[in-house]
């Protein structure tokens, strides 16, 4: 029922403005001359009218879903925090070792990019390029 208030809200606000622009066209449901004070009092009061109504029939329920439950309700779920330490460095030539510790569990995946930063003669933005990407394999040292 709300839906159809809805689209007679808007309705009385479209014919509002045709009444507004061109008064004529409702002349022809009406025995007197429509003026576009009468169009403006009936479509605006209707429209009024038609809001209210719409508020009215709207469902007020709440969404339970979308409520939190209490922190008593909740199950407790255990967090667990991993760190990752890294060092890289260049070695000879075109090769970049890197080393690192971490408490993360046997068979996480870990995923290394290495970028270049480089900035072109006469720019002043900073632009990064890719020199090598890996995946790496956790495994208990």
């Amino acid at each position: 029922m709300d839906n159809l208030f809805l689209l007679l809200f808007f309705a009385s606000l479209i014919c509002l403005l045709i009444g507004l622009i061109k008064p004529t066209v409702f002349s022809r449901f009406s025995k007197n001359e429509m003026t576009r004070t009468k169009i403006s009092l009936i479509f605006i009061l209707s429209a009024i009218v038609f809001f209210i109504a719409f508020g009215l029939t709207t469902d007020s329920k709440s969404d339970t879903s979308t409520k939190q439950e209490s922190p008593k309700e909740q199950p407790s779920e255990e967090v667990s925090v991993y760190e990752l330490k890294v060092e890289a460095s260049a070695t000879s030539g075109d090769t970049i070792e890197v080393k690192g510790t971490s408490n993360l569990p046997d068979g996480s995946i870990v995923s290394v990019v290495i970028n270049r930063i480089s900035i072109w003669q006469g720019e002043d933005e900073e632009r990064f390029f890719r020199n090598g990407f890996a995946n790496l394999k956790v495994k208990e040292a």
